[in-house]
């Protein structure tokens, strides 16, 4: 209420045009210093009115962007003084300034006493990770005790209890503080503030002598990806020889323990901890997980019979329960690879006769598919394809490809062409478009297929043309096809916007056309795009393409690229089918596909020896270029490594000891994920699917699955990748590549 009485006054004493919409133009065209002489003409002219619409905050905005600091902090201070309703946001500002300048305890007091005195909540967590950051960079604690804590709940609550504890973790011993820890660990062991909390006492030279609090903590550093600690932590509960029947407790100790030796790589240790486990196990889905586990450390380890075993105890121990068809699917893969394609078959028979296995069915079933089909065997295939489609565990673009290799296989040439160009315009940055673009270039010298793509381009469709524009591309003839098609595309009404950007006019901005209501609403009228996300995503909606494309651009301009490609990605969700992606204005597939620190992507990319493209891709689908992105597991940064592995990389870049906050930094995230591409590309010999797939599943997995193949192909390796998660996630990432080979900014 208090807003929008501010807003009436304003209106009241405003000139007939608002001075905002020119103020944002300027800004946004990049010419700074001429929206500061509109916003001090405006504050000269009518100084209360101004003020009302923020122009003073705006003054200090700008000023910063100048480079003058001094002024500009003079500026937010005056914004302070007179109460206006942006004061929390000038307080914020004035706080980021002192730590830029080494004043963290200027800082902290100045974020202390805006939470103490009950903001907005839309600045509340951006004060308390300022906070957070200060304190640690020496801030005085004794502010803590100024902040009411009943006025926060959930996260937030838990973080100010978690500045408590490293509080007090400056003036007492290890010792003293672990049932502090214990307690705060007993309300959640997975967020990253659990690890923070852990990290208070992690260095001590012994667990703690109170068993509850070693196994909360070493559950800590297990979904914190910190193994070695973890075992470390767990070691009294751990059982040493012979299996006994665990307690709740025990057994989660004890599993959590072969999972933390199974994720470093003892695949050995983690076996007999499993088999210990299924041993003391009188549950049966608790067996069942037990052996299933068993199983794969096992076949990690190069024990292909006993891990057959394994898997066969698991399904026998819960026919129907949760590990039922992954162990199925385990077995099957392993007699096939042994050559027993009877008992494989049976699996798989196994598996299609219950509706629960339905998923792991199709992915068994286009397992035998893919097998056959780079063995060139097509017998019985296409049943096995239609078994692999009825769920929608397989995409129609995988099922496509691999009927085209069929089609292929059986001489039919008319029925693979179709298949590879609906692959190719259903996703065309797809890793299967690029594969069938390939099967395509080879098959051209045939005269049918090449009379057929004759036609095609005879066909003069953008469709039409935008494939042969792809093939045509190795000859140098692609760009008159595109010009082309584009220049049909330019005459079509639901087309034209997509394939010439123009931004709304900030005159045309839907948000001048409602009264604002909402703090986010009126810092977007003063082009704080920033800090208002949300009021884009609501003014600027998906629903209609220039509007919705218009904001997505406008985030990702000011770095809220996750806002960014969000709204992008809910506007693309309407591209017309007659458009091919790659066709779609440079300046849209941007906001898609942003490249900030391009740069620093370019030069880290070549001095590590690995793609930059690539580099990029990770990045966008790990953190959606947010350096602040942390995950529950504490995964940081822009390129979201945990802090062993960021330290274990930072170790061959001359890193010194690595901290938490320093994986937010790009300039130390971005060299860590280029060098761990490096070595994923000297151990997978630069093949990309088989380097991003060890990225998210790990190195010894991933070599796993390559060995479930019976060619070199990427597509088959694509299709064999066993975690649905992993399959995703690499698809993902090489379509992202695809496109920033497309945009070509990091040439």
């Amino acid at each position: 209420m208090m807003l929008v009485a501010t807003l009436a006054v304003a209106a009241a004493l405003l000139p007939t045009v608002d001075p905002r919409p020119r103020v944002v133009e300027l800004t946004l065209a990049g010419d700074p210093a001429a929206a500061l002489a509109q916003v001090e003409t405006e504050l000269a002219a009518a100084p209360a009115a101004a003020r009302a619409l923020g122009l003073d905050y705006l003054r200090g905005d700008l000023l910063e962007r100048l480079g003058r600091a001094r002024e500009a902090q003079s500026a937010f201070a005056q914004v302070l003084a007179t109460e206006s309703r942006l004061a929390p946001w000038a307080r914020l500002r004035l706080a980021l300034a002192q730590e830029r300048m080494g004043h963290p305890e200027v800082a902290a007091g100045l974020v202390a006493t805006l939470l103490a005195a009950g903001p907005p909540d839309s600045v509340l967590d951006r004060a308390l990770e300022i906070l957070h950051r200060t304190l640690e960079q020496g801030g005085d604690c004794r502010l803590l005790a100024g902040i009411p804590r009943e006025r926060f709940i959930g996260t937030r609550r838990r973080l100010l209890d978690l500045l408590d504890l490293e509080c007090l973790g400056r003036s007492n011993p290890t010792h003293a503080l672990v049932p502090l820890v214990h307690r705060f660990l007993a309300a959640g062991v997975d967020d990253a503030y659990a690890w923070e909390a852990t990290a208070l006492i992690a260095d001590a030279a012994e667990p703690p002598a109170d068993r509850e609090a070693a196994l909360l903590l070493g559950l800590s550093s297990f979904e914190h990806r910190d193994f070695e600690q973890a075992l470390r932590f767990f070691s009294p509960w751990l059982s040493a020889g012979s299996p006994g029947v665990f307690d709740a407790t025990g057994r989660k100790a004890e599993y959590a323990a072969a999972r933390s030796e199974f994720w470093r790589g003892a695949y050995r240790e983690a076996a007999q901890r499993f088999e210990r486990i299924s041993l003391g196990s009188h549950v049966p889905s608790y067996r069942a997980d037990a052996q299933h586990q068993l199983g794969r450390a096992l076949e990690l380890a190069g024990d292909a019979d006993a891990a057959l075993t394994s898997f066969q105890r698991s399904f026998a121990s819960d026919p129907v329960g949760e590990w039922a068809a992954a162990s199925q699917f385990s077995a099957l893969r392993i007699e096939y690879l042994r050559g027993d394609e009877v008992s494989a078959r049976q699996r798989l028979q196994t598996l299609s006769q219950r509706t629960i296995f339905a998923k792991s069915a199709a992915r068994a079933a286009l397992f035998f598919a893919v097998s056959d089909l780079v063995r060139e065997r097509g017998r019985g295939v296409e049943a096995l394809l239609a078994l692999a489609e009825r769920t929608r565990e397989v995409s129609a673009v995988e099922i496509a490809y691999w009927r085209g290799r069929l089609a292929e296989t059986t001489g039919d040439l008319a029925r693979a062409l179709d298949q590879y160009l609906f692959v190719i315009t259903e996703d065309p940055f797809h890793p299967f478009a690029g594969a069938a673009q390939g099967r395509i270039v080879a098959l051209r010298p045939v005269p049918y297929v090449r009379s057929s793509l004759r036609a095609l381009a005879e066909r003069a469709d953008a469709k039409g043309l935008f494939v042969s524009s792809l093939l045509a591309a190795q000859a140098g003839e692609s760009s008159a096809l595109r010009r082309q098609g584009l220049a049909r595309l330019a005459n079509e009404p639901d087309s034209e916007v997509w394939v010439a950007a123009r931004p709304l006019p900030v005159a045309e901005w839907p948000l001048w056309r409602t009264a604002a209501t909402r703090e986010d609403d009126f810092l977007l009228a003063l082009g704080q795009v920033a800090e208002a996300p949300s009021a884009v995503a609501r003014h600027f909606a998906a629903r209609r393409p220039r509007s919705g494309l218009t904001g997505a651009s406008l985030l990702v301009s000011a770095l809220a690229t996750r806002s960014g490609i969000a709204l992008a990605e809910s506007t693309f969700e309407r591209l017309p089918r007659q458009v091919p992606l790659p066709w779609v204005a440079p300046e849209w597939l941007a906001a898609l596909y942003p490249l900030p620190w391009a740069e620093l992507i370019r030069g880290q990319a070549a001095a590590r020896g690995t793609e930059a493209p690539l580099l990029a891709a990770i990045i966008r689908e790990e953190s959606r270029f947010d350096p602040r992105a942390l995950s529950p597991a504490s995964a940081r940064g822009l390129t979201q490594f945990v802090l062993p592995t960021a330290r274990r990389v930072g170790r061959t870049l001359g890193f010194a000891r690595i901290m938490p906050p320093d994986l937010h930094d790009p300039a130390i995230a971005i060299p860590l994920g280029a060098s761990y591409l490096a070595e994923l590309a000297a151990r997978f010999q630069g093949e990309p699917t088989a380097m991003v797939a060890a990225y998210n599943a790990g190195e010894d997995q991933t070599a796993l699955w390559q060995r479930y193949c019976l060619s070199a192909e990427p597509e088959e390796l694509l299709s064999k990748i066993g975690f649905g998660e992993t399959r995703a996630y690499v698809a993902r990432v090489l379509e992202s590549r695809a496109a920033y080979r497309a945009l070509g900014g990091l040439r």
